[in-house]
């Protein structure tokens, strides 16, 4: 096979394959006879019409089919003949088609996989941060519960943090009224954070039936552009306010929890090992961030813009779809190309690097029991478990996910042996408030 190949970058490729004439003429009038056993034309027979009354009705058809035959063949025994791996699908180009006096050239504009050198794992240090547990944080742990079973009781008093109100509101930007902003008798707890903090602290201090005008800055990050930055005034209205009644901390308290022996050291040790768990829940999930962050940065490469752009309109496609399901209208969402391309750039490094290591390590690969029991799993966590595990089942693409997710933890469990990271004891609120 004649062709000849071009670098416009380390990665970006333009291939350039002669073709004849005649082989594109040969090419079109094969399919123009196909084309002809199946048309029905009056005045002529299935399959008896005349040639050239085809070539004159069908030829773009024809011409089509022959192009995207001839331009597949071209690249698949370029693929065979080079034993190059694509980044993406080429964009093909026929050159002089139109001119019917000369020969052709089909070119190929694509980007090609990185080649990876062998991979490194020296020098990358990373912590994993152990939690210490006090006597404090338990105490904690206990209020935040008891607030949490809190009983409600009307009251004419003024508004406190942990109260229960009920309350009309309408919001206006630049005096003008915007969506969401609106509300009858909705249910607050202040300081839930259920609002903005502008807002929750705005009603402290207001009586039942009072009526005041807060300011509310919504902050640049806010979900729905719109109103990011900006400052809001509402118009509010209490309704109803309930004061908090916190539960006595006595055994009949405990044993509604399920501490059966109404035990206070019971409970307490019940409590630490829950946030025991909790906190080494979160320092694992910071230990593999960190641990993956390290290990790219230790292993650069060059990364192809296709699986970049690719990766970019994947997450603004899911980052969309999570604020329409949190009632932000589609029209309303403006996610700025720029903003997301670290991400993106992040994990196509990510997955090259993870591919590399699959080929390494084959043993990292997700088994069928791993991937079974993942799907077990999810299906727990369902009321009819069995419909969820047949969604899974059903679909290829659903069990190539499964299997892509079970693959990256085993990686990551592979790394952490070979990147043995140190322990540093860190106190619990302080590890807690880092996951915020």
């Amino acid at each position: 096979m004649k062709y000849t190949l071009t670098d416009k970058s380390k990665l970006e490729k333009t291939l350039t394959v002669p073709l004849s004439r005649e082989a594109l003429n040969t090419s079109i009038d094969s399919h123009l006879k196909k084309i002809g056993k199946n048309i029905k034309m009056p005045g002529f027979r299935p399959g008896k019409v005349p040639f050239k009354l085809i070539k004159e009705k069908y030829y773009t058809s024809g011409l089509r089919d022959a192009t995207d035959e001839l331009a597949q063949k071209s690249f698949n025994d370029f693929l065979k003949d080079s034993k190059v791996s694509l980044a993406s699908y080429p964009k093909i180009d026929f050159k002089n088609l139109d001119n019917e006096q000369s020969d052709l050239e089909i070119i190929y504009d694509f980007e090609i996989l990185p080649e990876i050198p062998e991979l490194n794992y020296e020098n990358i240090k990373i912590e994993k941060k152990v939690p210490k547990i006090v006597d404090t944080d338990v105490d904690e742990a206990i209020k935040r519960i008891r607030k949490d079973r809190s009983d409600f009781v009307e009251t004419d008093k003024k508004i406190e943090k942990d109260f229960k109100v009920f309350l009309d509101f309408t919001g206006k930007v630049d005096g003008k009224e915007f969506e969401g902003g609106n509300g009858k008798n909705v249910e607050l707890v202040v300081g839930s954070g259920t609002f903005l903090a502008d807002f929750e602290n705005g009603i402290i201090g207001m009586v039942k039936d009072e009526e005041k005008t807060i300011e509310v800055n919504f902050p640049e990050n806010y979900g729905q552009k719109s109103l990011a930055g900006k400052k809001a005034e509402f118009l509010i209205k209490i309704n109803k306010i309930f004061s908090s009644i916190i539960p006595e901390l006595d055994k009949n308290f405990l044993e509604k929890l399920g501490i059966t022996d109404g035990n206070m050291d019971t409970f307490k040790k019940q409590i630490k090992d829950s946030l025991h768990d909790q906190a080494e829940s979160i320092s694992s999930s910071k230990l593999k961030e960190e641990l993956v962050s390290e290990f790219t940065n230790s292993n650069p490469i060059d990364l192809p813009k296709s699986m970049v752009h690719e990766e970019i309109h994947r997450i603004m496609e899911s980052t969309k779809k999570d604020l329409i399901n949190r009632g932000i209208p589609e029209d309303k969402i403006n996610i700025p190309h720029d903003s997301l391309e670290g991400d993106a750039k992040k994990r196509v490094h990510t997955s090259l690097l993870f591919k590399k290591i699959i080929e390494t390590e084959p043993s990292v690969k997700a088994s069928k029991k791993q991937i079974d029991d993942t799907i077990e799993n999810f299906a727990k966590t369902y009321k009819d478990s069995d419909k969820v595990k047949d969604w899974y089942y059903q679909d290829a693409n659903r069990l190539r996910s499964v299997e892509s997710i079970v693959t990256e933890g085993n990686i990551v469990d592979w790394l952490t042996k070979k990147i043995v990271p140190k322990e540093v004891e860190v106190p619990f609120m302080d590890l807690i408030g880092e996951s915020k």
